[in-house]
């Protein structure tokens, strides 16, 4: 399986996704998502401020937060919440997954936060405790939001009117979000400083993992404990930092090699993952090929 990951343009430091093409103008980008061999089947742990709303045309999407581990295959689609940390991975590998994405600024929508409208439709879904919103299954509700979120993926960017039907939809599945069926639920006591110091401890690590760092560093970017550090990536990531760390160096790694031509004694030293001989080793413990093989597989 390539697990090449799908590039974002992030902030350094904060693993913001950054949206360049939104603007105070028109605070709205559509994207389609490719995940195959060519593209990669992955995109790494990320947050934005915009609101993301997909449908996923093609394949399974697997969604993670801390929160959890949430599936959306052909026909279904989801909304994730502005600031919530979270990862993609294709269920479909090695066949395509195809996704369509709405990444848009509520104030798009509405941006006087004191109207009747922003307090009844937009503020309950940013502050209802929900990482994803599930579009899936067959009520009536939720009917209605895939419909109108098919709708609202094949208008015509040419049409005089399109910016007024875009938000028309947007607005109905809002709207719709606010329902009994979509229960708020109380967010995780503190949760909001312990998610800021997450992306800030994931966000290090990502940028440093080919430096010789320790636990201690982890949680120093965060000006924690090394105990509160161990907690945060036990209860959301469901690993220790030592082995996130791990991870994110095997992750690269693997890149590297289905990637360049780089010599293996490169990518160990370039990763932070020993000598050669331990470097071999665990790419076999990961991926059952040794690096040789694994090179041929992802290039064939």
């Amino acid at each position: 399986m390539n697990t090449k990951n799908i590039k974002i343009d992030l902030a350094n430091a904060t693993g913001e996704e950054m949206h360049p093409m939104i603007s105070e103008a028109f605070p709205y980008r559509f994207r389609r998502m490719h995940f195959n061999p060519i593209n990669g089947f992955s995109v790494e742990w990320h947050w934005h401020r915009e609101v993301e709303l997909f449908y996923i045309t093609e394949g399974i999407l697997e969604y993670q937060t801390p929160e959890g581990v949430y599936q959306f295959p052909a026909g279904t689609g989801g909304l994730v919440n502005a600031g919530i940390l979270h990862r993609t991975k294709s269920g479909n590998a090695p066949d395509q997954t195809l996704q369509n994405i709405h990444i848009f600024q509520t104030d798009f929508l509405c941006n006087d936060k004191n109207s009747l409208f922003y307090q009844k439709y937009i503020e309950p879904v940013l502050t209802s405790g929900i990482d994803i919103y599930h579009f899936q299954g067959g009520t009536r509700n939720t009917k209605k939001i895939l419909d109108r979120l098919q709708k609202s993926f094949h208008l015509n960017e040419d049409d005089f009117l399109y910016e007024m039907k875009l938000r028309q939809n947007l607005e109905e599945i809002f709207a719709l979000c606010t329902s009994a069926e979509f229960q708020p639920r109380d967010a995780t006591p503190g949760m909001t400083k312990m998610d800021a110091n997450l992306k800030t401890m994931m966000f290090y690590v990502q940028e440093n993992y080919s430096e010789k760092i320790a636990v201690s560093d982890i949680a120093n970017a965060a000006a924690l404990s090394e105990r509160e550090c161990y907690r945060l990536f036990q209860r959301f990531v469901k690993t220790s930092p030592a082995n996130y760390l791990k991870q994110v160096r095997l992750e690269h790694a693997k890149n590297m090699l289905a990637h360049t031509d780089l010599s293996f004694t490169d990518i160990a030293m370039q990763c932070n993952l020993g000598e050669s001989s331990y470097f071999g080793l665990q790419i076999k413990k990961e991926t059952g090929m040794t690096p040789t093989e694994y090179r041929k597989r992802h290039r064939s």
